[in-house]
């Protein structure tokens, strides 16, 4: 071959080869890249919250998930939250409008009581059949456990220590107060007034405050709770329904415990009670034969400061924690199962879901579940 001929070809071998390695470069650096975008742009799973106007927060949304409260973005939705306040038959997505995929969930931080239809109370059938996948509920055996307040939380918020126990007592001028708002409509309502009407016609110095009594036993519009309770030895935590499962409200936790006041329970089973709240910090009604026993008890510790100050223990211990006080419960009471907190995060559940999951039928579970006195039937 001719010295030009060659050196032609040659030429050519190398600009082809230039060529393809130019392309494989690029389509490596192509690849590269889209694996990177993916990796980066995982998509965020979405929630669809159904009752508008309802914040994410309020639904434990920490972590890689979305919230919207725009109705037509439910196809796209991984989950729906259902409150109790949205459950509605004209505009409910039924069965025939979602994707297999997507995860209903039923939320509610009101017992069955309240949400209940007493003219239909089988309201709920509708439902029944898989419309639910999850429940996010204050009970400790729902999917997602929707607690506001937890003894672990309690004792990382309040002080600790013997002169902590000293300022809460000193502050103590009266011995009990209750503000209500809600004292008709249910049975729960109604049975609590009775309660404390029994309580202070028994001879409890009770200071009332709230709209079931009269105009000027309204608290100022800026009153501060706290302020307010913390110069009562007292705070009458009664709920709104009788031995409902794991139904324990901010009348224990806010009113009460982080109000610096001792709450006197009336409404939750006992045992329920023991499983979240720290040891030795509450005063149960029922423990007595009658309101006369209550309030001879409670004038005994009003009289006896180192009795009452036995109420306030838990918190004594500057180094109490969470762990310790779950051991030391356990100790005590060793049919109990002690609750700890966990499982409260929607996004995370649904991050970690592993087995589709139906309730054929939530009247069964929510309502029907529970004791008698608890659904207003006794």
């Amino acid at each position: 071959m001719a010295p030009t001929k060659l050196f032609i070809s040659l030429m050519v071998f190398s600009f082809v080869n230039l060529v393809m390695l130019g392309i494989l470069y690029k389509l490596t650096r192509t690849v590269q890249n889209r694996g990177t975008i993916q990796t980066s742009s995982r998509k965020r799973l979405l929630i669809l919250n159904w009752d508008k106007g309802r914040s994410s927060s309020e639904h434990g949304m920490e972590g890689g998930c979305e919230m919207t409260t725009n109705r037509s973005r439910l196809l796209e939705a991984d989950a729906v939250i259902f409150s109790h306040r949205s459950i509605s038959h004209k505009d409910m997505p039924w069965k025939y409008e979602r994707k297999s995929s997507q995860v209903y969930i039923w939320s509610t931080r009101e017992a069955p009581g309240i949400i209940q239809r007493p003219s239909v109370p089988n309201a709920y059938r509708e439902f029944d059949g898989g419309f639910f996948n999850w429940t996010y509920t204050l009970r400790h055996d729902s999917d997602v456990i929707n607690i506001k307040f937890y003894r672990g939380d309690v004792l990382k918020t309040v002080s600790k220590g013997k002169k902590a126990v000293d300022d809460v007592i000193a502050k103590k001028k009266k011995l009990a107060i209750w503000i209500v708002s809600s004292c008709a409509g249910i049975k729960g309502n109604i049975r609590r007034l009775e309660v404390a009407m029994e309580l202070e016609k028994a001879g409890l110095d009770l200071e009332k405050f709230g709209d079931c009594f009269d105009a000027d036993r309204a608290l100022a519009k800026d009153a501060n709770l706290y302020d307010v309770i913390s110069e009562y030895k007292f705070y009458l935590s009664f709920e709104n329904s009788l031995h409902c499962k794991d139904y324990i409200t901010e009348k224990f936790w806010r009113n009460g415990l982080l109000s610096d006041a001792v709450p006197l329970v009336w409404g939750p089973s006992k045992d329920d009670l023991l499983s979240i709240a720290p040891l030795d910090s509450f005063v149960f009604v029922e423990d007595f034969a009658s309101s006369v026993d209550v309030v001879k008890y409670l004038k005994y510790l009003d009289s006896h400061d180192e009795e009452y100050r036995k109420l306030f223990r838990w918190r004594e211990d500057a180094t109490m924690t969470d762990e310790k006080m779950i051991e030391m419960t356990k100790s005590r009471y060793p049919h109990l199962t002690v609750f700890k907190k966990q499982n409260t995060n929607v996004c995370e559940r649904l991050l970690d879901r592993k087995e589709p999951k139906v309730y054929e039928s939530f009247t069964d579970w929510f309502i029907n579940d529970n004791p008698l006195e608890c659904v207003g039937r006794q």
